[in-house]
């Protein structure tokens, strides 16, 4: 019997929290329950928690492993895919969906039209169980960026000051695993590499020196940018799958802001700009109106067109060029907008309805109609708590597992509170710890 619960396990903390605790909120308004939280001491109790329905962040191997799982204790399962956000190409869409979470999976929200034809291409199974929706981030971006991070925007304003934000992205070469894993390893283990095929083993090869190049020539520009008699401040946020350190250590003699663990929005909207590397990122600013500026030495490169950063915004082949580019921006003779026809109709290409629908609603109703369907006995008073007979096993996470998500409940409560206001929510919502960085949340 299904019950009344949404599962929704996370990775993440600064890319995944907000945009679905948005959609959890909008789910406890229709009377649902939700656990919500990283994913690791979830999935190790999948057989342990009452049915319900599941939402996964991603579709590769390590995700399908766990919705095999979610199939077998007799749970509903769904999932957006976090890593194709900004794709441009088929190859990108592809290289998010594994075959065994095609196979496995009962609901697939997909970001767009596009996005909807290329996995029901890829995956015969993915014909009958794809539905556009759209995705909440997007939403964020759109919609409530400035009105959810609005006094986390004053804050970091008023203890920086004007900055440069300088995002990167470098999470094969500069591996948060690299400590006790190979990162190579994980790529395998994930599908990203396969072993046995020689084309495989050569895009790997050409995304490592891929980013070896971009690291290289950031690294230029941010030693530039700090010695500039400006009063604009340098703040770097190294991507949460990065080793933080590293940047830390290069920079710790230097007045440079290392923000780790933190959503990306209110940083990019509390900026001057933007620089990046091909990062998800630069489509973001795009989308939040804040000028950005993508450094990609190798512009022949398969990546350099692989999402849609690069097609939306401008672009610094090397070092001289983006250096140019601040300068003439700093002077007030470029806007590092790039607003033509060609970029709103590459836009329009992707995301035809971006100001007309709502992911977060989109998804919601699918999920809630979903679980009325499969539930036997509606019941108002519905606690969520263990199977019958079954405990909570715990686990011990690894140094990177609460690298990548940590959050208290005050943390949670918090931003609930805040979401609830906006989403004019009239309820009473409670929030109770389960486990490490693993909540219930609901109302009365």
């Amino acid at each position: 019997m299904i019950n009344p619960v949404v599962y929704i396990p996370l990775e993440l903390k600064s890319r995944d929290l907000d945009s679905r605790l948005i959609l959890a909120v909008e789910l406890i308004n229709k009377g649902l329950n939700i656990v919500i939280g990283q994913q690791w001491s979830l999935s190790k109790n999948i057989f342990n928690v009452p049915q319900g329905l599941f939402l996964f962040k991603t579709v590769n191997e390590i995700q399908a492993t766990q919705m095999v799982d979610a199939v077998d204790a007799g749970h509903i399962v769904s999932a957006t895919d976090e890593e194709v956000l900004a794709c441009a190409c088929d190859e990108c869409f592809e290289s998010g969906l594994c075959h065994t979470a095609a196979k496995n999976m009962h609901l697939f929200f997909a970001n767009s039209k596009k996005h909807a034809e290329i996995v029901k291409n890829q995956y015969t199974e993915m014909k009958n169980k794809t539905i556009i929706t759209g995705n909440p981030r997007m939403e964020i971006a759109k919609k409530w960026g400035k009105i959810l991070y609005q006094k986390e925007i004053m804050r970091i304003k008023n203890e920086i000051g004007p900055y440069f934000l300088f995002n990167t992205n470098f999470g094969w070469v500069n591996s948060i695993w690299k400590e006790n894993e190979d990162p190579r390893d994980i790529a395998i283990r994930t599908g990203h590499l396969e072993l046995g095929d020689k084309r495989s083993i050569e895009a790997y090869k050409d995304e490592i020196d891929w980013e070896k190049s971009n690291m290289y020539e950031l690294e230029r520009v941010i030693e530039w940018f700090t010695k500039l008699d400006t009063p604009l401040k340098t703040v770097i946020r190294p991507h949460p799958a990065e080793d933080v350190s590293y940047w830390k250590k290069k920079y710790s003699h230097k007045d440079i802001y290392i923000i780790e663990s933190s959503p990306p929005t209110p940083w990019i909207l509390a900026s001057e700009a933007l620089i990046h590397t091909t990062c998800t990122t630069g489509f973001e600013a795009r989308l939040l109106e804040v000028p950005s500026l993508s450094i990609t030495p190798k512009i022949n490169s398969k990546y350099h067109s692989y999402i849609l950063s690069n097609l939306v915004s401008p672009t610094a082949k090397n070092y001289d060029e983006a250096v140019e580019a601040i300068s003439d921006f700093i002077l007030g003779n470029n806007n590092l907008i790039m607003n033509s026809n060609e970029n709103n109709t590459k836009m329009k290409e992707f995301f035809p309805d971006l100001d007309k629908i709502s992911p977060v609603r989109n998804i919601s109703e699918i999920i809630l109609n979903n679980i009325q369907k499969n539930i036997e006995n509606e019941d108002l008073e519905y606690k969520w708590t263990l199977r019958k007979d079954c405990s909570w096993v715990n686990l011990n996470r690894r140094k990177e597992w609460i690298n990548k998500f940590s959050a208290s409940t005050e943390e949670i409560a918090s931003k609930v509170q805040i979401i609830g206001n906006i989403l004019n929510v009239n309820k009473e919502i409670k929030v109770q710890k389960i486990d490490d960085s693993l909540f219930n949340i609901w109302s009365n």
